[in-house]
């Protein structure tokens, strides 16, 4: 019976993720420009003048103080969204002026000012005259001016109900993927990988394209995926053969199900930009390393599938870009290579065979693969080369493996077929050929 405990701190790991709620926005802009005219109805822009902008909605407070620069401008970032404002100005050689009401969103404000004596109005004249009628001025704007101003508050206020339902459903999204990821993996500690698989897959479908969180609940969906096909081959692999078979369908089912969960992880921590690489670099190691085992243990179980091929292909293929360790690499390629054999590609097969026989020409497995695949896709194919090569590397594989090796009665086995059935005996050589027959 197939058994194996591969269940360790990897993916204890992966159950201790924390998820952050991260808010949007809920602040917008003031922006403008103040003018100075003068007497002959000339404007020039008003250089280095105080812009006050004071709290109108609450009884005292203000914004850090701006200033105009050379073309007049000002600026005040982040005015949260309930504030109310009044902007007072005054400088050297202007009279102070204020208008009230501004709202954050209010970005081509223009205030007109006059020449003066430079005075600048403190928080208290600014708020008894706004409040009064005092004797400062208001700043007056245009009918084109109010109308501009009316639109961009009307789409503040659009913006502002949709960053608030945004952050709504992100509030609703996150709990919802707290609560997942707890009782996914107390499931999953309890055994009932059934209900992990549920819980897991709840958390994803909150926001499936959500890079900081959707890889984490793919990556835990696969692995108890993975977990459960284990535990069923294992409880079944001795049963009868008409007992085994509805048993090992769900168990193929499950790896196919696994693999295709871990490459939906890998393409979604793909998209990920510079800000989130650090939280989904952990995503990708857990896939890179989940993926790897569950290709193997689906190999080692002999329950592969073709249609996974692709995905198997895609997920080896960035282990392999990532491997730094020689020896891991090399057998990552064999684990490529026994996929495609289990799978029934004879083809692919032999050419990942041939990768690691052109690495390590002694490798036992990738003789044993190699030949096994080269004698199934000759009979296949009609073709005696492919018969001849791989009974050559099946009598290589016999007398180099160990007494107890898994195929070594296979191989000989297929070598006395061979003698029996196409007259083919192996022939002496030290490596296959790399060019592939048809």
């Amino acid at each position: 019976m197939f058994k194996r405990k591969f269940f360790g701190s990897m993916a204890a790991a992966a159950f201790v993720l924390s998820l952050g709620f991260t808010a949007f926005g809920q602040t917008a802009p003031v922006r403008g420009k103040i003018v100075i005219e003068q007497p002959d109805g000339t404007k020039a822009p008003a250089v280095d003048v105080v812009v006050e902008a004071y709290r109108s909605d609450i009884s005292k407070g203000k914004l850090p103080s701006a200033k105009t620069n050379r073309r007049g401008e000002f600026t005040f970032a982040g005015v949260l969204f309930g504030a109310r404002l009044i902007l007072a100005v005054g400088g050297p050689g202007i009279s102070p002026k204020y208008l009230p009401d501004v709202r954050p969103g209010m970005e081509n404000i223009e205030i007109v000012v006059s020449p003066g004596d430079g005075r600048i109005l403190t928080e208290e004249e600014v708020r008894a005259a706004a409040s009064q009628a005092g004797p400062a001025p208001t700043a007056e704007m245009s009918a084109e001016q109010r109308k501009q101003l009316e639109k961009e508050q009307a789409e503040f206020e659009a913006k502002r109900k949709e960053v608030e339902a945004a952050n709504a459903r992100a509030k609703t999204g996150n709990e919802v993927r707290q609560r997942t990821l707890k009782e996914g993996s107390d499931a999953y500690s309890a055994k009932n990988y059934d209900l992990a698989i549920a819980k897991f897959d709840e958390g994803y479908q909150t926001d499936p394209e959500f890079v900081g969180a959707a890889p984490l609940f793919l990556n835990n969906k696969a692995l108890s995926l993975r977990q459960r096909a284990v535990l069923t081959f294992n409880e079944n692999a001795n049963k009868p053969a008409a007992e085994k078979a509805p048993a090992m369908a769900k168990v193929k089912q499950d790896f196919a199900d696994s693999v295709d969960s871990y490459r939906k992880a890998w393409d979604l921590s793909a998209k990920a930009t510079a800000s989130d690489e650090n939280v989904v670099a952990q995503f990708k190691k857990q896939t890179l390393d989940g993926s790897r085992e569950a290709i193997s243990l689906m190999v080692r179980t002999e329950q592969a599938v073709p249609e996974s091929a692709e995905s198997v292909k895609a997920l080896l293929d960035a282990n392999l870009a990532a491997e730094v360790d020689a020896k891991r690499k090399l057998e990552t390629q064999l684990i490529l290579a026994d996929y495609y054999r289990v799978a029934g590609d004879a083809d692919n097969a032999i050419t990942a065979y041939k990768v690691v026989l052109e690495a390590a020409p002694d490798n036992v497995d990738a003789m044993a693969g190699a030949g096994l695949s080269l004698v199934n896709a000759g009979y296949l194919n009609g073709n005696d080369a492919q018969l001849q090569e791989g009974a050559n590397l099946l009598q290589k594989f016999a007398e180099a493996a160990p007494a107890g090796h898994r195929y070594k009665a296979d191989a000989a086995g297929l070598i006395e077929a061979l003698k029996a059935d196409k007259n083919i005996t192996p022939q002496r050589s030290t490596r296959p050929s790399t060019r592939r027959r048809n």
